[in-house]
Parts: structure tokens; C-alpha cells; sequence
């Protein structure tokens, strides 16, 4: 059988035996099968726009704002939600929400949110997210709002995003993509953590020496802002010590500790928050790789020939146009990273949709820009990523156009949010 013309509904229908065995059928076939299966789901939520939900976000409160106005839906945040901005002056800005305007605030939230500095979410030695242990001590909004209904809430983002099949510039740590999916922590899992530990675990897995030497208990210390926390493994563990006898159990333990007790309660909330939107089941037809593009896109490099065949022109461009020609040739010539930061300047994501531009929604488009062809070569481009759209400027020099493009993606020159 040609797995590129398996029956969908048929794999939709059969979740028990891509429960067992997924990775019978290639990723994009699953992905097929999740949009097919949230497709059904939003049948029952299609409603007329009389009934869609509108929320009023400050700008300058987006967290705040979006948690007042949206957490209360629960699973209703299926629905159509029309988002109005308010600027730094406190005033409406102009436009209609076509999804545009969502996608720039779950984008805009998630940013915000998942930020270290924010306080709910911490990140590994690899800069890669997971829920801040000590959330209960450095909730932002304690006293009003307790940390795990921000986890709840933040949760159910994530779960729009990927039922809007929004990309959301988010990066997880393994062993977090890990418990999300549902599935046991092995000891290698850990190194995604901590590698130091990891590797202090395994050593003493293999230490064939004098245990009272190391002085080891079965306690975990910490530090907890500024002071040393002991935490016990077991009952009485701050008087068992380590021995060759029981290493094992020692191990085990902490690995338990560090990857599943500290964090329960933070991961809890947040997968409550995420299942109010995607069924478990669903998510775990794929492996925690695949669970982070499903959030954030593909780890395949930028394919220019599949962009520019998505590409839409507006402004009085078109493909043929001396300008967007000039265009697709300098793009040529930027690296991969290169590539990315400009996907990320105009989309708000760097990684491209899962199964090719054709998915990306509102479609990538160029617009031309009103100056004139004097001024054009000086002109920087800008981008309104709530539409997936560049403002181009009409250049008739190559040199130009590449400079401008590369001192616009990596300064963040010209980006417009609306």
C-alpha cells in the first residue's frame, strides 16, 4: 500500500492501532490524521459570528488581559475568538480580526508567558522550557491568581495553537515533551535536565569504591533563594545512607525527583489546560520530537522553491516583477539562518508549517510599498506578522535589497505588530 494515499478517516477511526504502533505511518500522515480529527471536533463548535467570542487586549497587559477575558471558556476557546487591540495610549486600534489579530496574540502571549523572567517557566542548560519548580514562591500574580491556574491557562494556548494549527516560537526541554505525551521517564531523560547530574548518576551506578566515603543520604538539597532546602527521597531518608546495596533504588528515586515530584503539579495543570482543547490520545500518536513541531514547526531547513510557489503579491506586484525577482535571487544567497530570521520577521515563527507553505495561514505575501523609485533603495522593509505579510520596497538594486532585508531581520528594524 502507498502510505502517501492511506484513507485518513479510515486511520482516524482506528486510534487504538496508531495508539500501538504510530510510527507504522510517516509523520505527515499523522499530522494529516490530527488535522482530520480536530476538523471533526470543530463541527461542533462551528457557530454563526453573532456568537464568537471578543476580547479587548491591552497591549500593554497582554498576559493579564488574555487570562481575564479568555480562561474562563474552557473547552469553548474552540470556538471563533476575535481579538482588538488597545495601543500604549489606551486607544482601539483600527482593523477587523480575520484570525490575523489571534494569531498575534497567542504569539504575543506565549512570548510573553513562557519567558524565564516571567517566572512560571525556567529553562535547561539548552535554553529549553520547562514549568519553574518553585512557581508557587514567584508567581507573578500571587495573592489574586493562583500559579496553577496560569499553568491551566497557558496550557490551554498551546492547545489553540495547535488546534488553529498556529506555530508558536516555543522550544521545550525533552523530558517536559516527554511527560506531556504521557510517557515514563527513563534515567536518560535526565540529561535533558541536567547532564552534570546525569552524569554524576552514572558513575555512581558504576562506583565500585568505599560509599561512606561520598556521604551520601537519600535527601535532595537544594537551593531555594539564597538557602539550602533538603528535601527526603523516603520517610527517614536524611539517615539512610547510600550503600552499594541500595544505589539502585537511590537512583531511581532521584531520577523520580527531579523529573516527575518537582514538577507534577505545574505539569498537571498545564496538560489539564491543553486537553481542554486537544485529547490526549491524539497527541500521542506522535513522539515528543514530533510534539514540539506540531508547536513550532519544522526542523527542515526554509524551502525557497515551495515559499515562493505559496507566494501571493499584492500592491501592484506579481511574480514577474523586476522588484520580486530581485527579491527570490538575493533570498538565494542567504544562509539558513538567514532564511529563518526573515520567516521570523514576517510570520512571527522561524520554522516552516509542517507540511509545506501551502499550509500557512493567512498565505505569505509581498506587498510593494508606496515610495517612490528614488527612494525605494533606502528604504527599509517592514512586516505586519499578524498577516504573514512583508512590505517590500521596490528595489532595482540587488545590493540594496539584500542589505536592507539582512539589517531588517536581524535588528528587528521596521517590524510592525498590526
Amino acid at each position: 500500500m502507498d502510505p502517501d494515499h492511506v484513507d485518513i478517516s479510515f486511520e482516524a477511526k482506528h486510534g487504538a492501532l496508531l495508539q500501538e504502533t504510530p510510527f507504522a505511518l510517516p509523520f505527515h500522515l499523522r499530522v494529516r490524521i490530527l488535522r482530520y480529527l480536530i476538523s471533526l471536533d470543530r463541527q461542533d463548535y462551528i457557530d454563526a459570528p453573532a456568537s464568537w467570542h471578543n476580547a479587548q487586549i491591552r497591549r500593554s497587559h497582554v498576559v493579564e488581559d488574555g487570562y481575564d477575558k479568555l480562561n474562563n471558556l474552557g473547552h469553548n476557546l474552540k470556538r471563533t475568538v476575535q481579538i482588538s487591540f488597545v495601543n500604549q495610549e489606551g486607544l482601539q486600534e483600527a482593523g477587523i480580526d480575520g484570525g490575523g489579530l489571534f494569531k498575534e496574540f497567542v504569539n504575543t502571549i506565549s512570548l510573553q508567558a513562557f519567558n524565564p523572567s516571567y517566572g512560571l517557566f525556567c529553562t535547561t542548560g539548552q535554553n529549553l522550557l520547562f514549568p519553574n519548580p518553585q512557581s508557587f514562591n514567584v508567581n507573578p500574580w500571587a495573592g489574586s491568581v493562583d500559579d496553577l491556574s496560569l499553568f491551566e491557562f497557558f496550557g490551554r494556548i498551546v492547545g489553540k495553537a495547535i488546534y488553529d494549527g498556529i506555530l508558536i516560537e516555543l522550544r521545550l526541554a525533552p523530558f517536559f515533551l516527554r511527560k506531556m505525551l504521557g510517557k515514563e521517564m527513563f534515567f536518560d531523560d535526565l540529561e535533558s535536565l541536567d547532564p552534570e547530574l546525569h552524569k554524576n548518576l552514572l558513575h555512581l551506578k558504576n562506583y565500585d569504591g568505599d560509599f561512606e566515603m561520598l556521604s551520601l543520604n537519600f535527601e535532595v538539597v537544594e537551593d531555594h533563594f539564597g538557602q539550602a532546602r533538603t528535601t527526603e527521597l523516603v520517610e527517614g531518608g536524611r539517615d539512610i545512607a547510600v550503600t552499594a546495596d541500595n544505589v539502585l533504588q537511590y537512583k531511581n528515586l532521584m531520577l523520580d525527583y527531579w523529573l516527575n515530584k518537582r514538577i507534577a503539579r505545574q505539569s498537571l495543570a498545564f496538560m489539564k489546560g491543553i486537553s481542554d482543547l486537544i485529547r490526549p490520545k491524539w497527541i500521542r500518536m506522535f513522539s515528543p520530537d514530533e510534539l514540539q513541531m506540531l508547536i513550532s514547526g519544522s526542523v527542515s531547513p526554509v524551502d525557497l522553491e515551495d515559499l515562493r510557489a505559496n507566494c501571493v503579491y499584492g500592491g501592484g506586484y506579481n511574480a514577474e516583477h523586476e522588484s520580486i525577482k530581485i527579491f527570490w535571487d538575493v533570498l538565494s544567497t542567504f544562509d539558513s539562518k538567514q532564511r529563518e530570521d526573515l520567516l521570523m520577521f514576517v510570520t512571527s515563527c522561524s520554522r516552516p508549517p509542517l507540511l509545506g507553505f501551502k499550509e500557512l495561514h493567512p498565505s505569505f505575501c509581498i506587498q510593494k510599498t508606496s515610495h517612490s523609485a528614488e527612494e525605494a533603495n533606502s528604504r527599509l522593509p517592514t512586516a505586519s506578522t499578524c498577516m504573514n505579510l512583508l512590505k517590500l520596497p521596490a528595489y532595482s538594486d540587488p545590493k540594496a535589497c539584500r542589505e536592507r532585508l539582512l539589517y531588517a531581520i536581524s535588528a528587528g528594524a521596521g517590524f510592525e505588530l498590526s
